[in-house]
Order: structure tokens, then C-alpha cells, then sequence
């Protein structure tokens, strides 16, 4: 998934300016030796961005469909706290540190300005990645939907339940990935 993003940095520039990731769709079936984006919708306030990587003779092995949102005052606020304690069994726990958040922009070009300064937010596929990693996958097929941001210093819960990944910070759901 980190060759996808470091593609999908490469996209254009205005979705740098503050724009949020509400959702991503990933498939990876394979290591791919080429990479392509493009911009599926841009209107004011909401994006789609596709990554695919292709296998040497082709084949798609490997897409990524990145939903972005341009906060307004009515979709930046929080998502209200569950009363209810995360459910499922916990897979680990993260803190995402800055220094971790600038070694992944970095990496993948991701020059959005929320990501930086103190306390930044965490990139979306930031968090993905490290959940790709640290399970172990090489081959995946997800649905993210992104409820909260999360800014480094945060402990991140990720716990397994009913055929999902939901990501806590605290009771609050950060974002949920469904296994498809």
C-alpha cells in the first residue's frame, strides 16, 4: 500500500491544501512494476483520486480509490464518543509519532499541510499501512471509512470484530476498515 500512496502523492497538487481522507477503497493482489493516477471527480469540496499498479504484462494487481473531503465547518466536527467500550479482540496499539508521520510524507511526497507542525494529523493511509504491516498482509481487499482524525501522540486501539477493523482512540472510533 506504501507504493500506492507514494503514487497518489503524485497527483495534483491542489488536494495538498488541507483536503482530508474520508474513505479509501485498496486491493492489492500482487507486487506491480507500474503505477498510474488519476482524478475521478474534483468538484469544490470533494475528491476521487484512483491509483493502479500493473504487473509487467499488464494486469491490474494492485488498485487504490482515495475519497477526499475539503473540511467545511459543518464536517470537521467530531463524531460523538460511543458510551459503549470498543468491541472485539485487540489486535495492538499504536502511537503514531511525528517523527514517524514526517519519515512516511516524506517517503511518499504527501506535502499536505495538515500533516505537518506540531501535533499533526496523521495521514490516513499512514495508518493503513501500519495496519498492513503489522499484519503481515501482502495481498488485501479493504473499505475504509475514515470517522476521526487522529493526531501523533494519540494512542490508536485497533481491535478485530465481526468481520472488521475498527481503530479507537479511546471509546471514539477513528475509522473502520471492512475485510471484503
Amino acid at each position: 500500500m506504501l507504493e500506492l500512496a507514494k503514487a497518489l502523492a503524485k497527483n495534483d497538487t491542489k488536494f495538498f491544501g488541507g483536503w482530508i481522507v474520508a474513505g479509501v477503497e485498496a486491493h492489492i493482489k500482487g507486487n506491480a512494476v507500474r503505477f498510474a493516477n488519476k482524478t475521478v471527480l474534483s468538484k469544490a469540496h470533494k475528491a476521487v483520486l484512483d491509483v493502479e499498479g500493473t504487473g509487467a504484462f499488464g494486469s491490474l494487481l494492485k488498485k487504490l480509490r482515495v475519497f477526499l473531503v475539503l473540511p467545511t465547518e459543518a464536517n470537521t466536527a467530531k463524531q460523538p464518543t460511543s458510551s459503549e467500550p470498543p468491541q472485539g479482540r485487540v489486535l495492538f496499539a499504536h502511537y503514531f509519532t511525528e517523527d514517524e508521520v514526517a519519515a512516511y510524507t516524506a517517503y511518499t511526497g504527501d506535502e499536505n499541510i495538515i500533516h505537518k507542525g506540531p501535533k499533526p494529523i496523521v495521514p490516513g493511509l499512514c495508518m493503513a499501512v501500519c495496519l498492513q504491516e503489522r499484519l503481515g498482509l501482502e495481498r488485501l481487499d479493504w473499505r475504509i471509512s475514515f470517522l476521526n482524525t487522529v493526531r501523533t501522540g494519540e494512542l490508536v486501539s485497533f481491535y478485530l470484530a465481526d468481520g472488521q477493523i475498527t481503530a479507537y482512540l479511546d471509546k471514539q472510533p477513528a475509522f473502520v476498515v471492512k475485510l471484503l
